[in-house]
């Protein structure tokens, strides 16, 4: 646990975007090589469903943020959002992930967890 705890740290330390990414590539990748060797159906589930969670949050993260963007400034033109992201960067539509990753990683592990022992709990009654 304290392993898991020093690397948040060290990873706060660094720009959002890069810990956010790291963080990311992380899940997705003991998702896609440890997910299918896990043998309790429960894990299975958490595994999967966080994964999902977070790919979702990242692909619709920017579209969000455009929006959000938009309806503060009063954008109307798409020119006018190429001319934003050509001024502040790409980057800069992944601005704020690194908390949201982190609150969906934890909502998503205690919502599936429970999700999945009751859902077994009741098909072990039929």
């Amino acid at each position: 646990m304290s392993i898991a705890l020093s690397l948040i740290n060290n990873l706060r330390n660094r720009p959002g975007y890069i810990s956010s990414s790291f963080f990311f590539m992380t899940v997705l990748g003991y998702t896609l090589y440890q997910g299918p060797n896990l043998v309790d159906p429960v894990n299975r589930y958490i595994v999967a469903g966080t994964a999902a969670t977070l790919t979702s949050e990242v692909i619709m993260h920017a579209v969000d943020t455009i929006n959000m963007r938009a309806k503060h400034v009063k954008m109307k033109e798409k020119f006018e959002i190429m001319k934003l992201i050509r001024h502040e960067g790409w980057f800069s539509l992944y601005r704020g992930i690194q908390p949201v990753l982190i609150g969906y990683f934890l909502s998503s592990i205690v919502y599936f967890k429970f999700y999945s022992a009751i859902k077994l709990k009741l098909l072990s009654f039929l």
